[in-house]
């Protein structure tokens, strides 16, 4: 399986850069937390017992003390860190769970996954065999990044730039994004202070030289 995940602040492009990757090299889009992360932490919310069965189903080893502590987890507020770390697990080992728990159909074993931000996860999917996995960061100058987020807000969601900024800060901090873009997990960096027509060039030449 081949996995591009895409990071960066918000504004950046990663979107536009999952984009090209599916309209010009045959990949699939998810996104990180929508897709891959909430179908698993709704299904333990809606029976923590289901997990163990889950994990039996499709051949999912888990030691039974991390299985404790996530049956306990999802009896109140779900740790979200752990069920990214074990979600990372069942998307390398078997990615056809999405299929039985009613989620988007896994189409193709090329697949890129937006807004990822948990440097946990990326860690584990890294370190699957079987797993080829690149980390992308698409960065721009805040100035542009904030005019692109004003651009596409809704009225009540604009805001001046200096409140972007703070908004980003805790962003950074509060998602983990922040641990990630400091991190040496990063395979390629894209530069879109630019125009689309070169946002592509660069999504081109990764997929070129990962001889996609």
């Amino acid at each position: 399986m081949i996995v591009i995940g895409i990071c960066g602040k918000p504004g950046a492009g990663k979107n536009a850069a999952a984009r090209r990757f599916v309209g010009n090299w045959g990949f699939q889009e998810f996104n990180y937390t929508e897709d891959i992360i909430e179908p698993v932490i709704e299904l333990a919310k809606k029976s923590p017992g289901v997990l163990g069965s889950y994990f039996t189903k499709f051949g999912v080893k888990v030691p039974a003390d991390k299985l404790r502590a996530l049956q306990v987890a999802c009896r109140g507020d779900v740790d979200r860190a752990m069920m990214t770390r074990v979600t990372a697990i069942l998307l390398s080992v078997r990615p056809d769970i999405y299929d039985w728990i009613g989620a988007q159909k896994f189409q193709t074993d090329r697949i890129v996954l937006s807004s990822v931000r948990q440097l946990e996860g990326v860690k584990l999917l890294k370190g699957f065999e079987g797993v080829d996995y690149h980390l992308i960061e698409v960065f721009a100058d805040p100035k542009v990044r904030w005019e692109r987020a004003m651009a596409r807000a809704s009225e009540k969601d604009r805001v001046d730039y200096e409140q972007f900024l703070e908004q980003e800060e805790d962003d950074l901090e509060v998602t983990g994004l922040g641990k990630l873009l400091k991190s040496d997990l990063i395979d390629f960096r894209i530069d879109n202070n630019g125009t689309v027509a070169q946002l592509n060039k660069q999504v081109d030449q990764i997929a070129k030289r990962l001889k996609f």
